[in-house]
């Protein structure tokens, strides 16, 4: 069902099967609901990471030190020499940060550019705050960090807003706004807004959504100004995560069908050809900046900074990113995901084309997560398919729909539930587990979450 039909009066079949009440009140103000979570994500990672980041120096760990290092880097020093950014980054904290110097003779970084440009207008004005309050003004103050961590929350909860948008395309409201909060509750995103937000995960999802929405918006019109709008957004959702640039199989494989359907007139493949076009040189033009941040510290406009071993592409391993318990096996991990899966076949009765070119946006994905050599290393759950979060969704409500249609809404909202709650509690547990005094070794695995649960020590 389209927006334009509800515009004219009609509701969707699934409407009113889900319960009214609260839900139908929550969902006639979606964009409250989701506010109100992410306040509270908000409140309780700056609540905790502020009581306990301050005893070592800062408030970024990890990887994200890569991310925010280009942020000191360009916004005060002007150049992409993270040497002395890192070593000050890494302020004191006994784990080693893992660079060497390149060619060049700069630090290396493996980290994409995207997510310190999408955070850097916030930490421009944290960096201001840090001054007015008589801080540091090197980019390494409070402010300044603490406005990275913030940019992981709202370009979060920015891409929770445009995903119920989406999903309003096709359902009703209620089952738009159940679909986002189970997605978004159920899979590593939760973890990446509210443990780890200055990781690029957050940001990807926002831009992967982002990108997903331009093309809907888009498709109908091919115009220049669309074909604008949708090249910038891949280049910027290539910019944040390189692995992102799969998506762009979504809005290809239509254009492709329309190029090659019978009764295609030459003026329109023409047209087809021209948005194509400006829409590749737009996403090129949006992608300079990784290829010139490269160049400086690699002296390639292209390369692989994680070195030519990293991915195994003629050897995937698709079982363990789908099933493993030792290797954050997506259905395993995150089992809403099979149910989504699930759910984009029944999707294909509304648009069989979206639905074939996404269920092969996800393949691509699950195939490129295969060939890393390591598997998934430290994380929690799958967390490089966070940016397939739009797809887990669409999935998902297509399968609520098809339950509410069958007279089965208890057992939608109980499904959604119960996956809910199994996310909390392996968050819960891994939280615990990560933090034990004396831990030592890799991050908890599936399997040891489920032998260490808090019933059984």
């Amino acid at each position: 069902m389209s927006s334009s039909e509800r515009a004219d009066g009609a509701e969707p079949d699934s409407a009113r099967r889900l319960p009214r009440a609260p839900l139908e009140l929550a969902a006639r103000h979606p964009g409250r609901v989701i506010g109100a979570l992410y306040l509270g994500f908000a409140l309780l990672f700056f609540g905790y990471t502020i009581t306990h980041g301050a005893s070592r120096g800062r408030l970024i760990a990890g990887d994200a030190l890569f991310y925010y290092a280009y942020l000191p880097s360009l916004l005060v020093d002007h150049d992409v020499d993270l040497t002395n950014d890192l070593e000050t980054l890494r302020g004191g904290a006994p784990e080693p940060l893992k660079w060497q110097r390149t060619v060049t003779g700069k630090a290396s970084s493996p980290f994409a550019l995207g997510t310190a440009i999408l955070a850097a207008p916030l930490v421009a004005v944290g960096i201001v705050l840090d001054g007015a309050l008589g801080g540091r003004t090197d980019g390494y103050g409070w402010c300044a960090q603490g406005a990275m961590c913030l940019a992981g929350i709202v370009y979060s909860w920015l891409g929770a807003l445009l995903l119920v948008r989406l999903l309003r395309r096709w359902f009703d409201a209620v089952t738009a706004l159940v679909a986002a909060l189970a997605t978004i509750l159920a899979t590593p995103l939760v973890y990446y807004t509210l443990i780890s937000p200055t990781y690029a995960h957050a940001s990807s999802f926002f831009v992967v959504t982002a990108f997903l929405s331009t093309w809907l918006a888009v498709r109908e019109r091919l115009t220049p100004r669309g074909a604008l709008a949708l090249g910038c957004t891949a280049g910027l959702m290539t910019l944040v995560r390189w692995q992102d640039v799969l998506f762009a199989i979504v809005p290809a494989l239509a254009l492709v069908s329309r190029l090659a359907a019978r009764g295609t007139h030459n003026s329109e493949r023409l047209e087809v050809m021209r948005f194509v076009a400006l829409a590749a040189l737009a996403a090129f033009v949006a992608f300079t900046p990784q290829m010139w941040v490269w160049h400086e510290i690699y002296g390639k406009w292209l390369t692989v900074p994680q070195g030519e071993t990293w991915v195994r592409w003629t050897r995937p391993d698709i079982a363990a990113a789908l099933v493993s318990l030792d290797a954050g096996g997506l259905f395993t991990w995150t089992p809403l995901t099979l149910f989504a899966v699930v759910g984009l076949a029944s999707f294909r009765r509304r648009e069989p084309l979206l639905a074939a070119s996404l269920g092969l946006a996800f393949a691509l994905q699950i195939y490129v997560e295969g060939t890393v050599h390591h598997g998934l290393g430290s994380a929690y759950g799958s967390r490089r398919l966070v940016g397939a979060t739009a797809i887990f969704a669409i999935g998902f409500a297509a399968l609520l729909d098809t339950l509410t249609a069958g007279r089965r809404r208890s057992v939608a909202l109980a499904l959604s539930a119960a996956l809910v709650a199994w996310n909390g509690l392996l968050l819960v547990e891994y939280q615990w587990l990560v933090h034990t005094p004396g831990r030592r070794g890799p991050y908890p695995t599936l399997r040891e979450l489920v032998s260490h649960t808090p019933f059984h020590r």
